[in-house]
């Protein structure tokens, strides 16, 4: 990374790499929801061979490349930027990356266009880190997927991992397979369905390796020899057509794997190259793939967060997300300590997940964001049954994060709310349970005389007129004189004016209380007759024990 604004001097221009990838297919490949061109003053054909993150840090100017695309990290598109184009242009840079902002200066579209520095937008949710890396896999791939001849091994397309899969075996001469670590099926040919032996029936079908099937890769040291391969591999399964085997890796990091099926005498001679050149491919489209499932992701919970934070009530949104909006809707809260994490938020993705899985299983939609710390979930309901439901849904993801992740959860689930005007209530009331619980799973049902009271013991003692002249004499009158009589009016509140239930709780005679309540009514002035008088006192009085 250089620190090209830092330049003062015109930096040398080594003579471009063999290769590249034009600016136009670059767009294409990445898609109008990660990137976009809005100014390309040599056209779209222009070749990018380089990707450079912008460092204000770097004091070192380095020597650039000619075709290098330049991430605008923290620098705005606007005329300070639009300033400095002239110096980048006469560095030698092709393009330059900007986060998408409201409107395009025109300054800056200008000088684009004067200094020939191709213009392109980032969008809002998209990290800088994930498009580097993209772009870093698709310029690895180089122009592997581009026609360059009549030969097919060099017409390899990159729209999608099932044309990869096709036009993989159709050079290679038999059925191709790509699955993710998971050993989940990703894409397959199926233009050699005939060849095609019961081990991959089953995969298809399932969507997934077999068991069985897994577990002798594993004996066989199969999984850990391809993995340290970083070329074709040769694969036996009893029972089964040989295979071939390559990881699909972007850098260091292995994203999958491509599996051939065929003995040698069947595959063709080009099989080894074709899975060679496929491999960068699959890398580039999952790169890609996995870009724009987390920019979605992302978009949806600063969704759910308006929702919640009430900046946002209506209907529409929860359309966005996948909620329907003749329902009621309660909101789930998880929050506890992590043994290998800060909090539980580190995991939100894997436990937004979870929870949201084991939902759907119950035919429920969910959506879910994580905020100051916590996580939270926002799904429908229809009453008790998918009250019940849920809540046994919440110990299962409890006992799973414990066992598998390592975290001691508490969740809170809120009451029903009938709109998006109350989300917003509906997460204090799930914050409620957890302030009111130690462990587990705790309902609002379950709290709510206590949440209840809570809310309005805080309500008394931020908006209340103050301690009061009768309650502040009977404190005073038990610090001076030693008196009980602040505790027992306490009891007595507590008791529902019972005297003779105060005096079994006291440990005195009835009439000891009795004698109390006669000197308590005459220091504070207070009728123990009159409910308003005795509910205000309570009130009072749990607000002073708030306060200490």
């Amino acid at each position: 990374m250089s620190g090209i604004f830092e330049d003062s001097v015109t930096p040398a221009i080594s003579a471009p790499p063999a290769g590249g990838v034009e600016l136009g297919d670059l767009c294409h490949d990445l898609g109008p929801e990660i990137l976009e061109a809005i100014v390309a003053p040599r056209g779209l054909e222009v070749m990018i061979t380089d990707v450079a993150l912008y460092d204000p840090l770097a004091s070192i100017p380095q020597a650039r490349v000619a075709g290098q695309l330049l991430l605008a990290v923290g620098l705005p598109a606007d005329e300070a930027l639009a300033a400095r184009l002239p110096e980048l242009a006469n560095g030698g840079l092709t393009a330059i990356a900007c986060r998408e902002p409201r409107a395009w200066p025109k300054a800056l579209i200008r000088a684009a266009e004067v200094h020939q520095v191709s213009l392109l937008a980032v969008r809002e949710h998209v990290e800088w880190g994930e498009l580097y890396d993209i772009l870093r896999a698709a310029l690895g791939a180089g122009d592997l997927g581009r026609p360059r001849s009549s030969s097919e091994l060099e017409r390899l397309e990159l729209n999608d991992l099932f044309q990869i899969a096709e036009a993989t075996a159709a050079i290679a001469g038999g059925p191709v397979m790509i699955i993710d670590l998971q050993s989940r099926i990703l894409a397959f040919s199926t233009s050699s369905e005939d060849e095609v032996d019961q081990g991959r029936k089953q995969t298809i079908l399932n969507r997934q390796v077999p068991d069985v099937y897994q577990r002798r890769l594993r004996r066989a040291g199969s999984y850990d020899a391809l993995y340290e391969s970083v070329d074709v591999l040769r694969v036996d399964i009893d029972e089964l057509e040989p295979r071939r085997a390559i990881t699909i890796r972007f850098g260091e990091s292995v994203l999958g794997s491509i599996w051939l099926a065929g003995s040698d005498e069947a595959l063709s001679p080009q099989a080894d190259e074709a899975m060679r050149r496929a491999a960068p491919l699959a890398a580039l489209h999952m790169m890609r793939q996995r870009a724009v499932v987390n920019v979605e992701r992302r978009m949806r919970e600063q969704r759910v967060l308006t929702l919640l934070q009430g900046d946002e009530t209506s209907l529409g949104v929860l359309a966005q997300v996948g909620l329907p909006a003749d329902e009621p809707l309660v909101v789930v809260v998880l929050d506890g300590k992590a043994r290998r994490a800060s909090s539980p938020a580190a995991f939100g993705p894997r436990l937004i997940d979870l929870l949201t899985m084991h939902l759907h299983t119950y035919k429920r939609r969910a959506v879910g964001a994580t905020l100051d710390g916590r996580i939270f979930v926002v799904t429908s309901s229809r009453g008790a049954p998918d009250r019940d439901a849920l809540e046994s849904i919440a110990h299962d993801c409890v006992t799973h994060a414990k066992t598998a992740l390592g975290l001691d959860l508490r969740v809170g689930i809120s009451h029903e709310v009938g709109g998006t005007a109350d989300l917003p209530l509906a997460r204090r009331s799930a914050e409620s349970c957890l302030d009111h619980s130690t462990a587990g799973v705790t309902s609002f049902e379950q709290i709510r005389e206590r949440a209840l009271l809570t809310e309005v013991e805080a309500l008394v003692a931020e908006f209340g007129p103050g301690p009061s002249a009768g309650v502040t004499a009977l404190a005073e009158h038990d610090e001076q004189h030693e008196t009980e009589y602040m505790v027992t009016l306490r009891c007595l509140l507590g008791c529902f004016g019972s005297v003779a239930r105060a005096a079994e709780v006291l440990h005195v005679h009835v009439n000891t209380v009795r004698y109390r309540v006669k000197r308590i009514a005459e220091i504070t002035g207070v009728s123990f007759e009159d409910a308003d008088a005795r509910l205000a006192l309570e009130l009072e009085l749990r607000a002073r024990q708030g306060e200490r």
